[in-house]
């Protein structure tokens, strides 16, 4: 339908007007224009933009210690984008055997992980791990295996449970009075368990290593492994087909476990793929909801409902230009920035609300459908250009700092609101001209708008306004405990696996997580500053190269050697001894073990061992007289034996460790590929609080300045973050005021717009505190959103009194019905945000509905007070109201 411009109708005076007469007149032309740019942006964005979950990303990559963590990413890029598994159970063999099972699994798909470190499961370690023990614990431990030299000999010659008798009845002459062997003790105790689980039909093979090594220390439950995956940053999710392979195997080898095995996932790689979903699905979420809510909102506000399509189709048709917009400009997204997408559902409408009540006011007092949308567009113009420039400029000041997250989004969100202005003087005319005329059955009558105020209402508003101020003024006082979280595991979804696996290690293993990094130049250079380090008293330990190296080597290796050639190098395990073998075997085997125990020699632990290991042979008697096959049992005893000898054989003949012979695994985790030497620093605390975590840092930093890693970073990018907020809100402030000084050229006017902004910013402050709301990378644009979203409803709330001359009040028009719409349809909107799994955006969007809640008061509440107070001297109206 094409509507033609009455005769009658004057030029309009200005350029919003002419603007508006346009589009109202080619109103078809319009929309098929919107239409087509939106479904341009629309294909452009879905097909170039990007999202990255990297919290490092949105710092700038020029500031110093930004650019040390990218200079040991480069030099060490195995540490970048990783995945850290955590393998643990209730006793070591279990644990390790899990461990090597899944280590093994995940080197056989290079496809997927170019890197698996795991230097306690590898061969090397425990090849050598015998070189890292105590000179004296070493020394006791070989005299103990030539000890019972001869008893290893013999069941290697004879690997069955006849020869089991046999050696239980040698090992006589090997107890002598009120001792007996470490070792042969250690070997009645785990002959006695390895019996004891056949007995309850369950299998636990004798590890005679464990006879070997005697008591070495406590074993290990958990063991650490770092994955590389391979990372496709040209999908949505980069690590998305390593992190469904690597949750595959841990099934597969939990279900394996029986319940015996906890495997945790966590680490950079699988942290940034879950942070990715939970924003990914609370945005979607909050988009929609946001829509429906900004929909309800504006249908109930509205005094038609048909005002409500221009609004809906401004959001609709607008939003796909600002995505465009943001693939034009910025090309990538991140978790701040992603939030566009709600914050243009909240604040795009407001254009549309002011334009459309103004034209709806103009119909009512008798105006022509087009001499209305001239007039109203003649009369909000203006104010929503001065709104559009005052808040982009406060949303691009963030371009300024050096939090990239923040500039991103203050240069999408500058677009957006431009996008709105315009869309607000040209879509919206349009779209009401294509409204069928019999929706525009309006009686004439005069347009009463909101309820006036009345003399109690003045007396309530004086006292709540002088509430706020004094409330703002106690909020000075909360200042100096107003912080910034700067840790980014904060930020994500408290209640993911991987979080929870993250703060696992953290209670175990800080340094797997938390570590400081290190590059020196040469290997000096690393002992030098690695013994400076760990003499502070916030670090742990150093790890290094030469952590792997033992000392006293000469020594150890000296001892080790006198096994060489004294222990048989290999056994023939067949494992078919007959019913009639064994049976007669345990009877031999009990004889011998009654012999033990009525002798008067050996020591009361060997006395007690040899007791229990009698009464469950009696047991296994009992069980075996039933007809169960005594092969498994048989099986369980001697499976591992070979184990012993080839260890035995390799300890015999270890060599020294040196940089030269180390694994090459490990030596590539700590040299890089241009002689880069790498420590890690580990914290003696966990460093959750934030002033251990600052200590450590400066303290590292002290002797190696240029000091990197996790506590680096987050200190680092707290204290930018904390400073852009900072520094943003001054310039925004500077550059509302510069432009309010131009258009409004009145001292009074400039304060009663910025003095409830400033009062909202104090109370938001103070409310940080009191509800312990600590600001983040993600909330911390709240401040200076407020500035930009606050100035608004200040704008057309000063601008239309002054419009208004004193002829009436203002409450009698649309512009307080305007302010209420688009402040509620903000707070629904941000308020959604609140729902997010994601931590920092659900405590973005609980910032945000907070400090617009307070401004909405001050505006409603504290301005219209502040206006009276400056103009009690005027005579509002002729009615001798005073303008309120």
């Amino acid at each position: 339908m094409k509507v033609g411009r009455a005769s009658s109708i004057p030029s309009p005076p200005n350029f919003y007007g002419r603007i508006a007469e346009v589009s109202f007149v080619h109103s078809g032309s319009v929309i098929t224009v919107y239409l087509f740019l939106a479904a341009c942006s629309l294909v452009l964005a879905l097909n170039s933009v990007t999202f990255d979950t990297d919290p490092g990303k949105m710092i700038s990559p020029d500031l110093p210690f930004r650019k040390d963590f990218i200079a040991f990413k480069s030099a060490f890029p195995m540490f970048d984008n990783t995945f850290l598994l955590i393998v643990e159970a209730d006793n070591s063999k279990d644990a390790e055997k899990a461990g090597q099972s899944l280590v093994q699994s995940l080197r056989k798909k290079p496809e997927l992980f170019h890197e698996v470190f795991a230097p306690e499961l590898d061969d090397f370690l425990q090849r050598n791990g015998f070189l890292f023990l105590p000179v004296k614990q070493l020394k006791g431990m070989t005299k103990e295996i030539l000890c019972i030299r001869p008893l290893i000999n013999m069941i290697a010659a004879q690997p069955d449970l006849p020869g089991f008798a046999n050696l239980i009845g040698s090992a006589v002459s090997f107890v002598k009075p009120d001792a007996g062997p470490e070792n042969l003790i250690q070997f009645v105790n785990l002959t006695d368990k390895t019996m004891q689980a056949w007995v309850k039909n369950q299998s636990l093979p004798l590890d005679w290593s464990e006879i070997v090594a005697g008591d070495t220390g406590p074993k290990p439950v958990r063991f650490s492994i770092t994955v590389k995956p391979v990372i496709d940053f040209s999908l949505l999710d980069p690590a998305a087909a390593p992190l469904a392979e690597v949750n595959r195997i841990i099934n597969d080898l939990k279900a394996a476990g029986n319940g015996k095995v906890k495997i945790l996932l966590t680490g950079e790689a699988a942290l940034n793929s879950q942070e990715l979903s939970s924003i990914m699905k609370g945005t979607f979420r909050a988009g929609i909801v946001s829509l429906i809510l900004v929909g309800l909102i504006i249908w109930f506000g509205m005094p038609r409902t048909y005002l409500v399509i221009p609004a809906l189709i401004l959001l609709l048709l607008g939003f796909p230009l600002n995505f465009g917009f943001a693939a034009l400009t910025i090309g990538s997204l991140n978790m701040i920035s992603v939030v566009f997408v709600v914050l243009f559902i909240g604040l795009g409408v407001d254009y549309a609300v002011h334009i459309t009540l103004r034209y709806w006011e103009k119909r009512v007092s008798g105006q022509g459908r087009l001499s209305a949308i001239i007039a109203a567009a003649e009369d909000t113009g203006p104010a929503l250009a001065l709104c559009t420039l005052t808040t982009s400029l406060a949303f691009l000041t963030f371009s300024f700092t050096d939090f990239v997250g923040m500039a991103q989004l203050g240069i999408i969100a500058g677009g957006g609101i431009i996008v709105a202005f315009i869309a607000s003087i040209t879509l919206v005319p349009a779209v009401l001209a294509r409204i069928p005329e019999k929706v525009f059955s309006i009686k004439a009558k005069k347009f009463s708008g909101l309820r006036r105020g009345i003399p109690a209402w003045r007396k309530i508003r004086f006292f709540l306004t002088v509430v706020t101020l004094c409330a703002a003024l106690t909020a000075l006082f909360f200042i100096p405990d107003v912080h910034f979280d700067g840790d980014p595991i904060h930020l994500k979804d408290q209640a993911s696996s991987t979080v929870i696996a993250y703060k696992n290690v953290m209670r175990h293993e800080p340094g797997e997580v938390n570590a400081a990094q290190v590059i020196s130049p040469d290997a000096d250079t690393a002992k030098t500053t690695a013994r400076r380090l760990e003499e502070l008293d916030v670090v742990h330990s150093v790890r290094w190269l030469g952590s792997f190296i033992p000392d006293h080597q000469e020594e150890k290796v000296r001892h080790l050697h006198q096994l060489k050639g004294m222990i048989a190098g290999t056994v023939n395990f067949q494992g078919d001894v007959s019913e009639e073998a064994g049976k007669a075997a345990f009877v031999k085997l009990e004889k011998r073990l009654k012999d033990l125990e009525h002798s008067f020699y050996g020591s009361a632990t060997f006395h007690t061992a040899v007791d229990n290991l009698r009464a469950t042979l009696s047991q296994v008697n009992r069980k075996a007289g039933t007809g169960t096959p005594l092969a498994s049992l048989e099986h369980d005893l001697f499976m591992l034996l070979p184990n012993l000898l080839q260890q035995l054989a390799s300890m015999s003949d270890v060599p020294p460790i040196s940089f030269l012979n180390m694994d090459s695994r490990i030596t590539r985790t700590y040299v890089s590929n241009n002689n880069s030497w790498r420590l890690e620093v580990i914290p003696e605390k966990d460093l959750a609080r934030k002033g251990d975590l600052r200590t450590f840092v400066s303290s590292v930093r002290s002797i190696a300045p240029r000091a990197t890693g996790a506590p680096v970073e987050i200190i680092g990018a707290a204290d930018v973050v904390s400073s852009a907020m900072g520094k943003a809100t001054i310039m925004a402030m500077l550059f509302v005021l510069v432009i309010l000084a131009l258009v409004l050229r009145s001292i009074k006017d400039i304060i009663l717009v910025v003095l409830p902004l400033v009062l909202a910013g104090l109370l938001l402050l103070g409310c940080t505190v009191l509800f312990n709301v600590p600001f983040n990378f993600a909330n911390v644009i709240v401040l200076p959103l407020l500035l930009g979203l606050g100035i608004d409803s200040a704008i057309h709330y000063v601008l239309r009194t002054k419009e208004e001359h004193g002829r009436r009040n203002i409450m009698a028009t649309t512009t307080p019905r305007a302010i209420i719409i688009s402040s509620l349809t903000t707070i629904g909107s941000f308020g959604t945000l609140w729902l997010s799994p994601h931590k920092g955006i659900s405590s973005m969007g609980e910032l945000l509905v907070i400090s617009l809640c307070i401004t909405l008061w001050c505006m409603l509440v504290v301005l219209p007070q502040l206006i009276a107070w400056t103009q009690e001297h005027c005579v509002a109206s002729t009615d001798g109201n005073k303008l309120k």
